[in-house]
């Protein structure tokens, strides 16, 4: 855990769980699980950080990689949540909308202090919109306008508002056919 590099000394840390830890005294055990914690998070945050560096270059899935690498270390809530936002928001961008929702839908849900939580709400509302989910899109929406009138994104929003009323109208109409205009035969030529 402490000589090798990055992903070789992840390896020690797993097999640090097969490790009969009893047959050490309680200050050597401390000290292993210490270390092997301090490597977790060391390894973590050079992965969240990789996962924002390729985010922001627009390596959508090396950003994946990394992210989905992050939370695989249990990270602190904070840092989950930030993870959280960014895997969100790259899985929305490679029309991964299932894997968006679970992402954003969290990130919105418990961080509504973040000054990107507008943006998140509506991706959100986007990737519930494509996969069909528009009651759930049509209250990220609304919520997200009231929340933020002013919001550089209230536009997008808006725009997203409309589009999805009119999805909701015609899946209303396709289920309802009572409420569509009776078809006309054609006229027959003699």
């Amino acid at each position: 855990m402490s000589a090798l590099s990055g992903d070789d000394r992840l390896k020690g840390i797993d097999s640090l769980g097969k490790v009969n830890l009893t047959l050490l005294s309680p200050l050597e055990r401390q000290a292993v699980t210490d270390r092997a914690e301090l490597l977790q998070r060391e390894v973590g945050q050079a992965a969240l950080e990789r996962g924002k560096v390729a985010f922001r270059k627009n390596d959508m899935k090396g950003a994946i990689a990394e992210l989905t690498r992050f939370m695989s270390l249990n990270p602190s809530k904070q840092e989950s949540l930030e993870a959280s936002y960014y895997l969100g928001a790259a899985y929305h961008q490679t029309r991964r909308h299932e894997q968006a929702i679970s992402m954003l839908s969290r990130f919105v849900v418990e961080d509504k202090k973040a000054k990107t939580r507008d943006y998140a709400q509506l991706l959100l509302a986007q990737s519930y919109e494509q996969s069909g989910k528009l009651d759930q899109a049509l209250g990220t929406i609304r919520e997200a306008l009231g929340t933020y009138p002013n919001s550089e994104f209230a536009p997008q929003l808006r725009a997203r508002l409309g589009a999805v009323k009119r999805a909701m109208n015609i899946k209303g109409e396709a289920a309802n056919p009572s409420n569509q205009a009776p078809l006309v035969a054609a006229p027959t030529v003699q």
